[in-house]
């Protein structure tokens, strides 16, 4: 009669503790996947700003002369290059969200994620670089290359710098979550 008790009683604790698991697991599932459309709906908005203004801040953008033609140009090609990759990554993290992922997956998942995030923090400070390299890489006499050279620098700048502030903040919300 003991054993029976002692058997039900385990059989009980196993059956809430694996309630409680599976718990973690859809509350650690639902604040990954939020953190990540939340993210990719800054990136959105950033790409969709950047599509709109650059217009309507030059009266050259398809033919430019000065640096701040130039300028807009370069940040409108960035942004629909930017625009279709935040497409493609909400599409991925909706269909992710979807599915149903263990708790080692989802870690597997956010280690990943963080080791890439990482990565694009380097080469952020890798595009600014490169911006300010660009822009100082021709005299302001060259009246062929210093608009190019000097709008498209400035560009580099203002997109690695946005890139900078976005791929930390996500960086450091990801890292935040805990099982």
């Amino acid at each position: 009669m003991r054993k029976n008790k002692l058997l039900l009683i385990i059989l009980i604790a196993l059956f809430f503790n694996g309630i409680s698991k599976a718990q973690d697991s859809i509350q650690f599932q639902k604040k990954f996947f939020k953190i990540q459309q939340q993210s990719t709906l800054v990136f959105s908005g950033w790409s969709i700003l950047n599509i709109g203004i650059s217009p309507l801040c030059t009266k050259n953008l398809f033919n430019p002369v000065t640096s701040s033609d130039h300028f807009h140009l370069s940040n409108f090609n960035w942004n629909l290059f930017n625009a279709g990759f935040a497409g493609l990554s909400y599409y991925s993290v909706y269909t992710n969200s979807q599915k149903t992922w263990s708790i080692s997956e989802l870690n597997k998942r956010k280690k990943r994620l963080e080791r890439a995030l990482a990565f694009n923090v380097a080469l952020d400070f890798i595009y600014i670089a490169s911006g300010l390299l660009l822009k100082h890489a021709t005299n302001p006499n060259d009246l062929v290359n210093y608009p190019a050279f000097h709008g498209g620098g400035n560009s580099l700048i203002l997109q690695g710098g946005f890139l900078l502030v976005y791929d930390s903040i996500f960086l450091r919300r990801i890292k935040k979550i805990k099982l």
